[in-house]
């Protein structure tokens, strides 16, 4: 409210009504490249080299969580998937 009281006295009358119309657009035209941006960066995020990736992350965690052969337990990995034989390092 303060701030529309002072905008009109120093814009006056005759002014601020086009103002606040520019300033609408503005902020419209602000909005619609942010939607934009938004839109072509959840486009790039379910492309299908992204899908890929998820899906080995998925993998990935699956055998973390299920110890198998190749997998790694806590923080030591299976000789399996260090990919040689012998004693650990």
């Amino acid at each position: 409210m303060v701030i529309l009281v002072i905008a009109l006295i120093i814009l006056g009358p005759e002014k601020l009504p086009r103002t606040a119309r520019t300033i609408g657009r503005g902020i419209g035209k602000i909005r619609r490249l942010m939607n934009s941006f938004q839109q072509e960066m959840q486009a790039a995020a379910d492309g299908p080299i992204e899908a890929k990736a998820r899906k080995r992350g998925a993998q990935a965690a699956g055998r973390a969580t299920t110890p198998d052969a190749g997998a790694v337990v806590g923080n030591e990995e299976s000789e399996a998937a260090r990919g040689g034989e012998g004693t650990p390092a």
